[in-house]
């Protein structure tokens, strides 16, 4: 094949010869892409004692966290939930802890997690309605500082989903959702009146997102 110019090659009314300026064979133009970060909320959503109320609780008594993970589209390695729970408080191991992916379709998948319960149908309206079933493997749950990995009061427990990757292209959020237990301990700086913090982050590898 062939083609005609008016000019010679090079020229400003000939072919490019990628000799420079007008003649480059490639230009860019810059633009600015905004991902959406991950969001996070905890709440608390029961406590096993019947006679307190609200956020109120007694010596021994158990109070289940909720920790809920927008997560946006695309690929996160190495993803996972990182509570950091007060002194006086001690994380239940006992198999009582469940997550969920929360989807219009079945858009979070795990490279560690699969099976029936793990995926359920919802979005940013619905799930909070919903509660997580799947059973989070002991193998998942790591921050226990006692023997052979037992956990004390204060340890902060790690939950690791796997590298994540939500395919679900629709306007409606995907949600991680995980609920697990802890106790108040019977100790002297669990007074009556005490106030104590509770956050937890999201991570990808060793970066934390939110």
């Amino acid at each position: 094949t062939g083609s005609a110019t008016p000019g010679a090659g090079g020229a400003t009314d000939g072919e490019r010869d990628g000799s420079g300026g007008i003649n480059r064979y490639f230009g860019s133009d810059p633009a600015s892409v905004t991902v959406p970060n991950v969001a996070v909320q905890k709440l608390l959503a029961a406590t096993s004692a019947g006679a307190t109320t609200g956020s109120n609780l007694a010596i021994g008594e158990i109070a289940r966290y909720r920790l809920q993970a927008e997560v946006p589209e695309g690929t996160l390695a190495a993803f996972a939930l990182a509570d950091a729970l007060p002194g006086g408080m001690r994380f239940l191991n006992d198999g009582s802890a469940r997550v969920m992916f929360v989807g219009s379709t079945a858009g979070i998948t795990s490279t560690t997690l699969a099976g029936a319960g793990l995926q359920v149908t919802g979005d940013e309206t619905t799930f909070g309605s919903l509660t997580p079933t799947f059973v989070l493997p002991a193998g998942a749950i790591s921050g226990g500082t006692g023997v052979d990995g037992a956990f004390q009061s204060c340890d902060d427990p790690l939950f690791a989903l796997g590298t994540l990757v939500n395919s679900d292209s629709d306007s409606n959020k995907e949600i991680v959702v995980i609920e697990f237990n802890a106790l108040l301990e019977n100790l002297p700086a669990n007074s009556a009146g005490t106030t104590l913090g509770n956050t937890f982050s999201a991570r990808s590898g060793a970066t934390t997102l939110q």
